[in-house]
């Protein structure tokens, strides 16, 4: 029996490694389908009908290289975007220190202010702003108080900046609040016993240390601020618009639907050419910091 043992300890030994490209396998393989089923073949499908869709090869995009709405569309659609990651990242770092040196008590009802609107319709926010903005609504009557004229935000971009600020805000502040609770206070500690004041320390120690937490996460809100379709269409205006809208209106209005595929491929090429230039800035960040 006991000469037994040497054999089946080797066998198992010679199978363990099998199951590893198995397990790696079945791990993978729910994320692969979803990839494959959700981005990849969509994206092929689409690019595949562009480029023959059309009157002649490539078509579309031949077309739309003349286009002079498209592109000023694009470039409206790029400045929003930067525009709203801009403003949520500035306002998201100070609402993390807020609330990681609030009181314990008061913390959980700060942070339930943050969450539940991501467990909210993001159509239902959305409108909410349309009460706001609407003409003698909410913020027309705050304006009359102080013998202001009506301000007339509704359809324009300021309410579309405003609205998609207020969706996307959570989507860089839970990701600040983490690396702010994470960040070693000892650092700063140090910097002000070598004779730096608070402002000195701040920028030249702690932001640079948490830099490419919250630059990561202004590109997580650049990128789905590209893609937004229901606020625009809500608060704004034909002179408003953002791509996705255009690209509704060019399959669902005038039913051309290869010219509005090529729209979104560019749109997703747009996308990919700016999280290459801001993934490598964060790269050069993260090595900097090293």
């Amino acid at each position: 029996m006991a000469s037994l043992a040497p054999g089946r300890a080797a066998r198992r030994r010679h199978r363990a490694p099998m199951y590893g490209p198995i397990l790696l396998l079945a791990l993978l393989a729910p994320f692969l389908g979803l990839l494959g089923i959700g981005f990849a073949f969509p994206l092929v499908s689409a690019v595949v009908d562009s480029l023959t869709g059309g009157l002649y090869f490539a078509e579309p995009y031949v077309a739309l290289g003349s286009d002079p709405v498209f592109w000023k569309v694009l470039a409206r659609t790029l400045e929003v975007a930067s525009l709203v990651s801009l403003i949520c990242t500035t306002i998201a770092y100070p609402t993390a220190e807020f609330i990681h040196r609030a009181s314990h008590k008061v913390k959980p009802f700060l942070l339930a202010l943050v969450l539940i609107p991501l467990w909210s319709s993001t159509i239902a926010r959305t409108y909410g702003w349309v009460g706001a903005f609407i003409r003698n609504g909410a913020l027309d009557r705050l304006a009359a108080l102080f013998g202001k004229p009506p301000l007339q935000l509704l359809y324009t971009q300021t309410a579309v900046i405003v609205g998609m600020v207020h969706v996307l805000l959570p989507i860089v502040l839970l990701p600040v609040y983490i690396s702010v609770l994470r960040y070693d206070e000892r650092l700063s500690l140090a910097s002000y016993s070598l004779g730096a004041g608070r402002i000195r320390t701040l920028f030249r120690v702690k932001l640079p240390v948490l830099a490419p937490q919250i630059l990561a996460g202004a590109i997580g809100v650049f990128i789905l601020a590209l893609g937004f379709f229901i606020t625009p269409a809500v608060l704004g205006s034909p002179r408003s618009q953002m791509v996705s809208n255009l690209i509704s209106q060019q399959i669902f209005q005038r039913f051309d639907l290869p010219r509005g595929e090529a729209m979104g491929i560019v749109l997703v090429a747009a996308v990919l050419l700016m999280l290459g230039l801001l993934s490598g800035t964060l790269q050069l960040l993260r090595k900097r910091l090293q």
